[in-house]
């Protein structure tokens, strides 16, 4: 989810948006018999030296069944991540509607 463009001009040469990621559920749990014995699970991001953060503990829920997959983590937790992005202008008459390809690992 896009929260909305921070910008004050239009011709300005960077946009910042707001992404709200839902991490909601991991399934099928687990994904290999070696981790049935976890205890607990939290997801960690880092997004630049200025933004990370982490979920809570989360302890996984193995199911019914015996086999892998038959369990599932429930997070349920969102968070905001701040992402600016830059005009493309090009020396061959770039009209600046384009936005750099860069991307950022999250």
């Amino acid at each position: 989810m896009v929260l909305g463009l921070r910008t004050k001009t239009r011709r300005s040469p960077s946009v910042q948006l707001d992404y709200i990621i839902h991490i909601q559920e991991i399934k099928p749990w687990p994904p290999s018999q070696s981790l049935r014995t976890l205890r607990a699970v939290l997801i960690q991001w880092e997004y630049g030296e200025k933004t990370s953060g982490f979920t809570n503990q989360v302890v996984p829920s193995l199911g019914t069944g015996s086999g892998v997959g038959d369990g599932r983590i429930e997070f349920n937790e969102s968070f905001r991540l701040p992402v600016t992005l830059m005009r493309e202008m090009s020396i061959r008459g770039g009209d600046g509607r384009h936005f750099s390809e860069e991307l950022h690992r999250v």
